[in-house]
């Protein structure tokens, strides 16, 4: 694919804490910065596509940016995957 951004959601919620602090305060800088790195990737005219990857623990914080960014026209394609993963014994 040409004319591709990608956004991966973890670089918009990094904070230096140990260990990482999932709660409202982030949540919201993390929404805050995924809007506006999102809606400046869509207003580009050079981007045909942006892939946003986003390993979704809360669904509604994704609810939040697709609202920040409803009044621009865009096509959504939504591809949900799931991997369950089982430990095997080490001999």
């Amino acid at each position: 694919m040409n004319n591709v951004a990608w956004l991966e959601s973890d670089w918009c919620r990094t904070i230096n804490m140990s260990p990482s602090t999932f709660n409202p305060e982030t949540d919201e800088i993390a929404v805050r910065n995924i809007s506006f790195v999102l809606r400046n990737y869509l207003k580009c005219n050079m981007l045909d596509y942006v892939i946003f990857y986003w390993v979704l623990h809360r669904k509604h914080l994704f609810g939040r940016v697709l609202n920040n960014i409803s009044d621009m026209v865009i096509q959504l394609l939504i591809r949900q995957c799931y991997l369950r993963m089982k430990r095997s014994k080490r001999f």
